[in-house]
Order: structure tokens, then C-alpha cells, then sequence
């Protein structure tokens, strides 16, 4: 498709460069013209046509030959013909110039449409995955999510990417979670109601309704990114939460990596996030030691 939208763009600047030159072409040869009819049609007296006018509403006189008669009235002939190329090159360019930008559109629709439909890190050559790229993918839907709905805590959000044998890739992000200290409920503890878990849960009820072919499973990616800093309590949970989903998912090659910012910001101060935009540079990978 790049490919096909490369070469109509220069097929248009092909047209536009024969076309300059075709006119270039047409004026030196009406510069021609207009020499010829300075040159003295009759022996005697000068006759001259008027510029643009056809010679049948210019009669010549009658004591002229037919030869110079000939030779004066073929004189708006080229003119004409040149005209009518003129114009025939100019339509065609203005054509050209309406209808390939919209081929160009419908190019990039279909590019755009098939890596939506493709949509994941999956690298098949080296059979590995680009988890940043995938987390710096979270970071920028967690901060178009606070972004129009503004929060005091935190927000999270994940995603798993199924890579098959055949070089295929399904991607499925959590919707944003929010995350807040829980300061309620005495039975559990205070990182219960925290966006990270809402993911994990998220995450557990996927995964034990897979619908998938598992033999055809190459691995199975999951990437969780949080805006705040995971705390101390949420990483000791995480230490079995790899080993969990293997076991619902019923697939033993399924990795996770959990990401947030560095040195992020606070929640409080900036409801809607912080002034600056999210950078690649920012994310930093959770250490995490997954129980095997």
C-alpha cells in the first residue's frame, strides 16, 4: 500500500513536470508566430493582422496572390491548435491534481485499517515482544484517559497480545482503571482498591474464558502500566500474579511486565496530568522476581 501511494505521487509530479514543459514549449512557439507576423506580408503597403483576430472576420485585400493570401491566413491555424493543446493539458492537470490526493486517502485508509486490524509488538523474526513500545502504548491512552476525566488518584491500564504460530497477533487493552488507597474496608488490605489490581482482575477474568486454540499459541504478552509509582505491597503481590494467569489462561508461555513512570508525577497536584506529554524516556520497567 506505501508502496502503491509512492508511485501515485509520482505519477502526479511526472504529469506536472510535462506539463510545464509543454507550455514552455507553446509560448516559444507563439513567440515564433508573433515574429512571423512582423515580417511585411505585401510588396506593397503593409498589412498586418490584428493579434487574436480569425482571418475570416479580417478579409484580405483583393490585389494580394493567393499565395501570400495562404500564407496569411494559415498564420491563426497553429495559433488555434496550439491553444487547444494548451488547454487540453491544463484540464488534464487539474484533473490529476483532484483525483490523486484522493487515491493517496484511500491508500492510507487501508494502510491505517490493516495495522489496526494487526495492532500488537509481536516480533515473529526474533519470536519476542516489544514491551515498552507496548507500555509507552498504555501510557499515552492512561493519559488521554485523565486527561478528560480528571482524578486525584491514579490510573492503569493493561493489555495482553496473543502471538500465533502463523504470524498473526491479537491485541486486547483493559479499560483505564482507577486507583485509590482503600480507607474502608478493615477486612482487606490498603492496596486493595488500587488501579493495578482492578487490571489484574481484569486480567484473571480474561483469561479463564480464552476461546483460542492453544497449540497454535506462540506466547501470550501482558503488559501492565500504572501513572503512580507501584508501592511496596502491590509489587509483593505481583511476585505469583505471572504464575496465576499461566495457569488460567492454560498456556505456559504467557509473560508479563509491569511498567510506570519515572519520577511520574502526583495525582493530587495534577488531576488532569502534568503540564509536559508522557515521553518514551519516562518509562521504567517494574523489577519484579515472577515466581516461576
Amino acid at each position: 500500500m506505501h508502496a502503491y501511494g509512492t508511485f501515485a505521487m509520482y505519477v502526479r509530479s511526472a504529469y506536472i513536470t510535462a506539463s510545464v514543459q509543454m507550455a514552455q514549449s507553446v509560448i516559444s512557439r507563439e513567440r515564433r508566430l508573433e515574429s512571423w507576423e512582423n515580417i511585411p506580408e505585401l510588396a506593397a503597403g503593409v498589412f498586418r493582422r490584428k493579434p487574436n483576430t480569425p482571418s475570416a472576420n479580417f478579409p484580405l485585400p483583393d490585389n494580394i496572390s493567393t499565395l501570400e493570401r495562404m500564407h496569411a491566413v494559415s498564420i491563426t491555424k497553429p495559433r488555434q491548435r496550439s491553444y487547444l493543446w494548451l488547454l487540453g493539458f491544463l484540464f488534464l492537470l487539474i484533473f490529476l491534481a483532484l483525483t490523486l490526493p484522493l487515491v493517496n486517502t484511500i491508500v492510507n485508509t487501508g494502510t491505517q485499517t490493516a495495522q489496526t486490524e494487526n495492532e500488537g509488538q509481536c516480533q515473529f523474526t526474533t519470536r519476542r515482544f516489544y514491551t515498552q513500545q507496548e507500555a509507552f502504548t498504555l501510557a499515552l491512552a492512561a493519559q488521554e484517559q485523565r486527561s478528560a476525566f480528571p482524578f486525584g488518584g491514579n490510573y492503569a491500564i493493561g493489555s495482553y497480545t496473543i502471538c500465533y504460530k502463523n504470524e498473526t497477533q491479537q491485541r486486547f487493552p483493559s479499560p483505564p482503571a482507577k486507583g485509590y488507597d482503600n480507607l474502608t474496608d478493615t477486612t482487606k488490605p490498603i492496596n486493595a482498591t488500587h488501579s493495578e489490581q482492578a487490571v489484574y482482575n481484569w486480567l484473571q477474568h480474561q483469561f479463564t474464558h480464552l476461546s483460542i486454540d492453544r497449540s497454535s499459541v506462540q506466547g501470550i504478552y501482558v503488559v501492565i502500566f500504572s501513572q503512580v509509582r507501584v508501592c511496596t505491597a502491590c509489587r509483593e503481590d505481583m511476585i505469583s500474579w505471572q504464575r496465576t494467569l499461566r495457569q488460567e489462561a492454560g498456556v505456559t508461555n504467557v509473560f508479563l511486565s509491569i511498567w510506570d513512570l519515572n519520577p511520574g508525577f502526583n495525582p493530587a497536584t495534577y488531576p488532569a496530568g502534568p503540564p509536559a506529554s508522557v515521553t518514551f524516556g519516562e518509562l521504567e520497567r517494574v523489577p519484579i522476581a515472577f515466581t516461576p
